[in-house]
């Protein structure tokens, strides 16, 4: 069930690159690009075009130019490791991306339909163009799934709809059985890393996820993907299973700072990493409600972490599903302190304590977070 809610949900929007490359610092080293991007004319008049990355959830320019009829726009610099950029259009939402790296580059754009651009001179982008074609007829099965499960859900058919959500089960194994292999028969390739990053972390165990990190070969140590996910491991492995918790300390909704080492000890808690914005976590709310008022005089507290950026968003949330608990939050979205602490990078997510503050359970559905209390807190 969890799998097809992320699947409808908010997905971790790939803050894929946390880690800054020297892209930056070189975009006037005009005598020695390391890259030259070449993005042909689309004719399209005064408007601006940027070169983009995501920096921990959000859009960085590399480089931008103003757009003139029938001229090329050129940009030039030097990235540490090949990486997915970003063409994106001014007051536009639609973006081109490609795998980019050090090498004379030509884009030919559709803005119109990103999907039909055409990009040439970059070898690690025709390796993620073969990898994207494995998907193709898994690709058409879930969008036709997709909407069969609107039109479920439509007509109240409850028995369809838990049919498809066991199909997207087995689309979401399937899908894992051939990112693995990907990854197994390709283990120099640049791709495989970003797969990791954008496609599978977010569902494998930490176990899983050294493995797959660790056995890839030692050429790409430099990249991106590579250093944010040893970065990754680092984090998860200090508040593994077992761990002591890792405090976070962040306003309430009133502006007072309020520390989760404020309620720890002598009560199970749950971390509740959520967001207004979050359909999946709006859609637990009323069963956390449920469990609370179950549990909570029995010695079980929740403490709210949202991953807001609009403080009136966040406080008619907390209002509307009457939440009641603790709730804190810096409203930096992604960039929040607390997802860099526990490794959140997929909402919403759960961490439940146990009196002492160990960690001992992670990511628990709403089901799942009452078998297990009803069975600590008889």
């Amino acid at each position: 069930m969890r799998k097809f809610m992320f699947f409808l949900g908010f997905i971790v929007l790939l803050n894929v690159n946390t880690l800054q490359t020297s892209a930056i610092s070189n975009l006037n080293n005009s005598e020695t690009p390391s890259y030259i991007i070449t993005i042909k004319s689309e004719n399209i008049e005064d408007t601006y075009l940027y070169l983009s990355k995501r920096l921990s959830g959000s859009w960085t320019n590399l480089d931008s130019a103003l757009l003139s009829s029938g001229k090329d726009v050129v940009f030039k610099g030097h990235l540490k490791s090949p990486e997915v950029l970003y063409l994106r259009l001014e007051n536009s939402d639609k973006t081109i991306s490609f795998f980019a790296e050090n090498s004379d580059i030509i884009i030919l754009p559709d803005f119109e339909n990103p999907d039909k651009s055409t990009v040439k001179g970059s070898s690690v982008n025709d390796e993620l163009l073969l990898y994207n074609s494995m998907f193709s007829e898994l690709d058409l099965k879930k969008a036709s799934a997709t909407e069969e499960y609107y039109t479920a859900r439509k007509a109240k058919d409850e028995q369809k709809m838990n049919e498809i959500i066991a199909l997207f089960d087995e689309f979401s194994e399937k899908e894992m059985k051939m990112n693995k292999k990907f990854i197994s028969d390709n283990m120099k390739s640049h791709v495989s890393p970003y797969i990791i990053r954008s496609k599978m972390y977010y569902t494998l165990s930490l176990d899983e996820l050294k493995n797959l990190v660790y056995s890839l070969d030692e050429s790409l140590n430099n990249s991106v993907y590579v250093e944010y996910l040893r970065s990754h491991i680092s984090v998860l492995e200090k508040v593994d299973i077992g761990k002591k918790y890792t405090d976070i300390s962040l306003p309430t909704p009133e502006g007072t700072p309020f520390s989760l080492s404020e309620i720890v000890g002598g009560k199970y808690i749950l971390i509740d990493f959520w967001a207004s914005w979050c359909g999946p976590c709006r859609r637990e709310n009323p069963n956390l409600v449920k469990i609370y008022e179950e549990f909570h005089e029995k010695g079980f507290e929740i403490l709210g972490v949202s991953f807001d950026t609009s403080d009136e968003g966040w406080k008619k949330a907390i209002e509307d599903d009457h939440l009641t608990w603790p709730q804190i939050s810096d409203l930096k979205g992604w960039g929040s302190a607390a997802a860099g602490l526990y490794g959140v990078n997929s909402i919403p997510h759960g961490v439940l304590l146990d009196p002492d503050g160990i960690i001992i359970e992670k990511n628990l559905s709403s089901e799942d977070l009452h078998e297990v209390l009803k069975k600590v807190l008889k």
